[in-house]
């Protein structure tokens, strides 16, 4: 697993809604991996401040779509 992999990874990682291969891969990868390690530590903190939102937070917030995909 490379950084860029394993950085998209991380949210899931955090709030333990990863595939428990692809968490063991990003273990594997954070043990090795400073930068990553690093990244992690800074979004630590973002499942504890999601807890404390209330609907009333985040009501009059714009609805994002994705933009439409191109005909395949």
């Amino acid at each position: 697993m490379n950084c860029q992999t394993a950085t998209g990874a991380l949210g899931v990682y955090l709030v333990g809604a990863i595939e428990p291969g692809e968490r063991a891969e990003v273990d594997v990868h954070l043990r090795g991996c400073a930068a990553c390690r690093a990244e992690l530590a800074e979004l630590a903190m973002l499942p504890a401040m999601l807890d404390r939102l209330t609907l009333d937070d985040v009501a009059d917030l714009p609805v994002l779509r994705p933009p439409p995909r191109a005909h395949e």
